[in-house]
């Protein structure tokens, strides 16, 4: 399978596969990666979770000040962790988006926030 971008990120930077934390005191599963699992203080296992499928999207038409519109993000459900991450098309606009559509999810960071997702759906 090939990624087939859904738009243009805003800079040029390198996308790394998106890492989630597996406790392995109690199985719940967290991201971003906190130093210790927040509901039961176990240890944090880092483990790649980069594919999933695409349950829902939205175009954003009217950005807020500092992005440039339109962008579409949508709502991922990972597979083989359980959860779910919202994150922004790496194109302006929906093009080939559907429902269940494969998407690989990839992140980067800006100075000391969260990270940011970025998402392409992949060809079948």
């Amino acid at each position: 399978m090939t990624s087939a971008p859904v738009g243009g990120t805003d800079e040029d930077k390198p996308l790394r596969p998106l890492a989630v934390g597996i406790c392995s005191g109690c199985g719940s599963v967290r991201h971003p990666i906190p130093d210790h699992c927040p509901a039961c203080r176990g240890a944090l296992q880092r483990r790649v979770a980069a594919t999933g499928r695409l349950r829902s999207w939205t175009v954003v038409r009217h950005a807020p000040p500092g992005f440039s519109a339109p962008y579409t993000i949508g709502w991922v459900q990972l597979d083989d962790v359980g959860i779910g991450v919202m994150g922004r098309f790496l194109t302006p606009s929906a093009g080939p988006v559907r429902f269940d559509a494969p998407v690989v999810v990839r992140e980067d960071t800006v100075g000391a926030g969260p990270p940011r997702l970025w998402l392409a759906v992949e060809d079948e």
